[in-house]
């Protein structure tokens, strides 16, 4: 079955299982659970997964924050989906929903070990390197 990319509406079946993806592969790994509060920011954001048939293999979230940027964030591809084009599809077809709705630059704050994946879909890091969940991360910016 080929992958699908589609919206994820907050609250809703498919949001739900890109959170237990998310939780999977950003959150355990740390030995971290999303907070409420931070689950509540997940209202205000769009939300889009790669569907292999009812089974979430990635997923992306984005905020609009004013008239011209887009944050790309909770970026997480399930370990059986790794390596297969899907998270970089996915993060084009994020791109392409921002591009839509007139949003012209795209920033995220990348995990350190990450940056080189973001570098090769055309994201330029910016300034230094700073503490997020208890890692490094890295802003980097695009225009779209």
């Amino acid at each position: 079955m080929p992958i699908t990319y589609i919206s994820a509406p907050f609250g809703g079946e498919w949001y739900a299982k890109a959170l237990a993806v998310r939780h999977e592969v950003m959150r355990a790994p740390l030995g971290l659970c999303y907070t409420p509060e931070e689950l509540a920011h997940d209202a205000h954001y769009q939300h889009f997964v790669a569907c292999d048939g009812d089974q979430v293999a990635a997923n992306v979230s984005l905020a609009l924050l004013d008239d011209r940027w887009a944050q790309i964030k909770q970026v997480a591809v399930h370990a059986g989906y790794e390596r297969r084009g899907i998270g970089r599809a996915l993060i084009h077809y994020v791109e392409d929903q921002a591009r839509a709705q007139g949003y012209s630059r795209a920033f995220l704050n990348a995990r350190v070990p990450t940056i080189g994946f973001y570098e090769k879909i055309g994201y330029v890091c910016e300034g230094d390197t700073f503490p997020l969940v208890g890692l490094p991360h890295q802003r980097m910016t695009k225009s779209l």
